[in-house]
C-alpha cells in the first residue's frame, strides 16, 4: 500500500525546498493536499515524482514543482481574484483558493471539467466558467469584472489579447513560454493596458494545439 503522506514529505523536501520554493503556507498546502486525487487512477503511484503525468488524453499535468512556482509568483495576499485557464482536474485551484477571494476556473476538456467539480466541490469561493484557452470566458454579457491574476496553464508564445484585457492595471499573467529548447513559467504585470511577459524559472508547462499560433501581445 502506498504511504501518500510520506511521499508527499519527501516531496516537500526533495523538490520545493530545494528549488527555492519555501513559502511556509505552500509549503504546507502541498504537503497536506492529497495531489494522488487530482490524477488517474493508473497515474496515482507517479503523483509525486518530478515529472509531467498524462491526465486525459493528450493532456498533461505538470510536476509538483511547477505548482509550487506559480503559488510562489502569485504571491497572494487574501483579496485577490484569479481567472484560471486550463485548470486541469483543480490541483492549483485547490492549493490557492483557501489564500484568496474569489476564483474563476476554466477548462475546456469535459472529462477534466467534471473532475475539477467533483474535487473542488467543498469550496465556496470557486466559479466554473464556460470559456476557452484564447479568449476566456463564453458569457461576454456576464460581469466577470477585472482581475488581479490570471494564470494560463499552458505554454503560450504570445499572451492572447481578449485575456490580457480582462487584467486589471498591476494585475499579474503568467503562463509558459518555450523557447525551442527549454519552457519556462513567465510573469506579466500590465501597465499602460499592455502586458509584457518575462521568463522567471525553468519549468515544465503543457503544450496545447490552441495556443500554437501567435495570438496577441509579444514578449
Amino acid at each position: 500500500m502506498m504511504n501518500y503522506k510520506q511521499m508527499r514529505t519527501a516531496m516537500v523536501n526533495s523538490q520545493l525546498r530545494t528549488c527555492d520554493v519555501n513559502t511556509p503556507w505552500i509549503l504546507d498546502a502541498m504537503s497536506k493536499l492529497p495531489r494522488e486525487e487530482f490524477v488517474g487512477e493508473a497515474q496515482r503511484e507517479f503523483a509525486y515524482m518530478d515529472r509531467p503525468l498524462k491526465v486525459s488524453g493528450d493532456r498533461m499535468m505538470a510536476p509538483p514543482i511547477v505548482a509550487g512556482q506559480i503559488l510562489t509568483r502569485i504571491a497572494p495576499s487574501g483579496g485577490e481574484k484569479i481567472l484560471i485557464i486550463g485548470g486541469g482536474s483543480g490541483y492549483v485551484a485547490a492549493l490557492i483558493a483557501p489564500q484568496i477571494f474569489n476564483l474563476h476556473f476554466i477548462e475546456p476538456d469535459a472529462d477534466l471539467l467534471a473532475r475539477a467539480k467533483d474535487n473542488l466541490s467543498g469550496f465556496d469561493n470557486i466559479t466554473f466558467v464556460d470559456g476557452d484557452w484564447t479568449t476566456g470566458p463564453h458569457d461576454k454579457n456576464a460581469d466577470f469584472g477585472e482581475y488581479d491574476v490570471i494564470l494560463l496553464d499552458a505554454v503560450a508564445q504570445k499572451a492572447p489579447e481578449a485575456l490580457a484585457a480582462l487584467l486589471k492595471d498591476g494585475g499579474k499573467f503568467i503562463c509558459g513560454n518555450d523557447d525551442g529548447a527549454t519552457t519556462s513559467l513567465c510573469v506579466g504585470i500590465k501597465a499602460g493596458g499592455q502586458v509584457k511577459l518575462v521568463p522567471k524559472d525553468p519549468a515544465y508547462m503543457p503544450f496545447i494545439d490552441a495556443l500554437s499560433e501567435p495570438a496577441g501581445f509579444t514578449f
